[in-house]
């Protein structure tokens, strides 16, 4: 089918709403309207499209029935989710956006919504500057991320999955400073213990036969911790290679307490 005038269809409440091998040459909206089931298939929007304040799915069963479609639908024009809430999810992956959407004050379900379509939302509220909305779809998009990496070994992907689940556990990616400052205390009290340990020689007396190899073991590692130069002059002599590991720590902490609070306090 092809709209070649303005195509309205304001305040409706659709069971179902197909889409299907259609072109609109003018404006098309849908103000206000509610959908159980929608989908748009090989369309394409020339002018602007409206969605404002309407509903897809139902409210109580997000089903993935309920997902809003739009698939291989090209928008050669703005398209306008504003206020709009999608209760089973979006899936705009195989869709082709010339303009950037807008998705301000949208409410979207993110269990049934694939990995692409959050990064294009996040990519939508970063382009206007609107950046504490785009940190929260950062967070979604690398949750998703995280859901994919579950399916992937740990023999070919090892170094991937560690970086990026320390940066899931530490800081929730980003989305939350209180963990790596509570971390960091939790580090400080057991470095201090440590260090008390040692001091009073108490290591040692933990199970004396075994302290002869505990001592080999433990100036490899002092010795190869004396030849990092930028950790050197923070190393405790007698511990370098715990000093070490917990420098590292401290500014892997550090590094991630920053990042949250700038993501926090960056105006949108």
């Amino acid at each position: 089918t092809i709209f070649e005038n303005k195509f309205e269809f304001k305040e409706n409440d659709v069971k179902n709403f197909d889409i299907d091998n259609s072109n609109f040459k003018k404006l098309m909206d849908c103000y206000g309207s509610e959908f159980e089931e929608f989908r748009v298939f090989k369309s394409i929007f020339d002018d602007f499209v409206g969605f404002e304040e309407c509903k897809f799915g139902k409210a109580k069963d997000i089903q993935e029935k309920y997902i809003a479609n739009f698939t291989y639908a090209t928008f050669l024009n703005f398209i306008n989710f504003r206020n709009t809430t999608f209760y089973s999810g979006l899936n705009i992956e195989n869709t082709n956006l010339k303009e950037i959407p807008n998705f301000l004050k949208s409410s979207i379900e993110s269990k049934h919504t694939n990995r692409e379509t959050i990064r294009v939302i996040k990519h939508s509220f970063e382009k206007i500057g609107n950046i504490i909305e785009g940190n929260k779809y950062f967070s979604k998009e690398m949750k998703k991320y995280k859901e994919e990496l579950q399916n992937k070994s740990w023999k070919n992907h090892f170094q991937e999955k560690i970086v990026f689940y320390t940066n899931y556990f530490i800081s929730d990616f980003g989305q939350n400073y209180i963990k790596p400052i509570f971390l960091i205390v939790v580090v400080s009290i057991l470095h201090y213990f440590i260090l008390l340990g040692y001091e009073n020689n108490l290591l040692y007396k933990i199970y004396e036969p075994a302290n002869q190899t505990l001592n080999t073991i433990s100036n490899f590692l002092n010795s190869i911790a004396k030849n990092i130069l930028p950790f050197k002059s923070l190393l405790k002599e007698g511990m370098e290679f715990l000093s070490l590991l917990f420098g590292i720590a401290y500014s892997i902490l550090i590094w991630l307490t920053i990042v949250a609070v700038k993501m926090h306090t960056r105006k949108g």
